[in-house]
């Protein structure tokens, strides 16, 4: 399975949800500081095509230097919400960002 477009289509909202449950952090400002500093990379970022410059509203922005760590953060909370509400659970379950392969 492959999932279309997976940086353009990560959702501030539900994508910055993801890292609070992955830090997990003793200290909860610790935590707040760095979704704060991430929604400020997703959300401040611009690019140039055709001499033009914009700003990706929206969704992660794919030269984003944080763009992998932050979808593969996403993926797998993804990961364990399919596999909690699935009544079939898989035998094998391999991923590379977003190239899922299991049985």
């Amino acid at each position: 399975m492959d999932v279309s477009s997976l940086y353009t289509n990560i959702p501030h909202d539900k994508g910055l949800e993801t890292p609070k449950s992955a830090l997990n952090l003793s200290n909860p400002s610790e935590s707040q500081t760095i979704i704060d500093l991430a929604s400020l990379v997703l959300t401040l970022n611009d690019f140039e095509f055709n001499n033009e410059h914009y700003i990706q509203f929206n969704s992660t922005i794919m030269g984003t230097i944080m763009a992998p760590n932050y979808a593969n953060i996403f993926m797998g909370y993804i990961k364990n919400q399919l596999l909690q509400l699935s009544p079939v659970k898989s035998h094998i379950w391999k991923r590379y960002i977003d190239d899922i392969f299991f049985n």
